[in-house]
């Protein structure tokens, strides 16, 4: 996964996202990708549309909101960790190529966390 390629993935998402906010009779399938592909603009009635069976009050889904970033850098540091883990059990990997991807999971962290960083700040 290169940066380009999320930047390229980021934007068909938020494209996906915006085709919701029309008039159009989209079908249901359509309306549920859609609804999906807006959690990627960190849209805080996406957490939880109206006609939901479990609703979320305005201030659990602003928390929520809020805490995205955190939850995303948990993600991040646990798949790199377990990445680590393939590469030195199963692989037998020396130190060097253990952690080689190092600097490719902090450079899409770091994306991610500019990516927040600019929605939260609107």
């Amino acid at each position: 996964l290169t940066p380009a390629t999320a930047y390229i993935a980021t934007d068909f998402l938020q494209c996906l996202a915006y085709l919701e906010a029309t008039d159009a009779a989209w079908p249901g399938g359509l309306k549920r990708i859609f609804s999906a592909a807006s959690a990627i603009n960190f849209d805080v009635d996406a957490i939880s549309p109206p006609n939901c069976a479990f609703p979320i009050g305005h201030d659990a889904k602003v928390v929520a909101f809020l805490l995205a970033p955190v939850a995303l850098a948990a993600v991040t540091v646990a798949l790199s960790w377990a990445l680590v883990g393939v590469k030195k059990i199963c692989l037998k990997s020396t130190y060097g190529a253990t952690f080689s991807h190092v600097h490719t999971a902090a450079g899409l962290f770091t994306m991610i966390m500019y990516f927040a960083y600019l929605k939260l700040s609107m």
